[in-house]
């Protein structure tokens, strides 16, 4: 029975308040006060309370995550319909204007004619793909082959073809353990050993590590320390991002 089918049949509207533990205390004394029963309507009234209280204590979890330190894709997951994902988005290279949040990545959501195993780019930041700053009409397959036309993959074997530091465009599997496999084989569904169809393929790059000024970064508490260094809660202040810093003593 949905929702709003309960609303209209239950004798007593569910609380609606503005607060999450508002809504429970006024939901948990409305059903305390209802008379013990068995009837249609009391099974109904209490359905419809639980289902406010469940509403609420979601909606409330989405609006908390919007503080809690992860970045917002201004596009929508089109999986289960989130807007704006959060934390990683992942950009499908094989379908049009196509993306999901990690937590329909993870559960290999396939919604209109997508498949677990098509190409993808992993969005850790928004508009920012291996340290650089891209826009999103940027990144599809056709531009990121003329972009990385001559990117060596220096040490990189294809698990596909066994070109060793083949040149282009280069996809891991997100399931085998250190399986690579080069453009050409990645579009034309190479399978070995234990690599399916269905494994996703996502685009990397030695260029992975993010260049942030020093001056864009503020030290915190100090976490820990070795021979090395400390590591120091930080926060990225153009980003408004907790991170972590690690600073490196060099010996004179």
């Amino acid at each position: 029975m949905s929702l709003e089918r309960t609303r209209r049949n239950s004798p007593e509207s569910p609380p609606t308040t503005t607060g999450d533990k508002e809504t429970f205390d006024t939901a948990i004394s409305q059903t305390s006060g209802h008379k013990s029963g068995t009837g249609k309507h009391s099974n109904e009234a209490r359905t419809a309370l639980m289902q406010q209280i469940l509403t609420r204590l979601i909606q409330g979890t989405k609006r908390g995550g919007e503080d809690d330190g992860h970045e917002l894709h201004h596009v929508t997951c089109d999986g289960c319909g989130d807007s704006p994902i959060h934390g990683d988005r992942y950009k499908c290279l094989q379908c049009d204007n196509f993306s999901l949040c990690s937590g329909c990545f993870e559960r290999r959501a396939e919604p209109k004619k997508h498949k677990s195993g098509h190409l993808f780019v992993h969005f850790r930041l928004p508009n920012e793909l291996f340290g650089r700053a891209v826009s999103n009409n940027d990144v599809t397959l056709e531009k990121l082959i003329e972009f990385y036309a001559k990117e060596v993959n220096k040490s990189a074997t294809c698990d596909g073809c066994q070109i060793l530091d083949f040149v282009g465009l280069r996809f891991k599997c997100d399931l085998c353990p250190d399986y690579d496999l080069c453009l050409k084989c990645a579009t034309t569904g190479v399978t070995t050993n234990d690599h399916k169809l269905t494994h996703p393929l996502i685009l990397t790059s030695r260029r992975v590590i993010v260049q942030i000024s020093i001056n864009d970064i503020e030290l915190g508490e100090k976490l820990g320390s070795g021979a090395f260094g400390a590591v120091h809660k930080a926060r990225w202040i153009s980003k408004n991002r907790p991170v972590a810093c690690k600073i490196i003593v060099v010996p004179d």
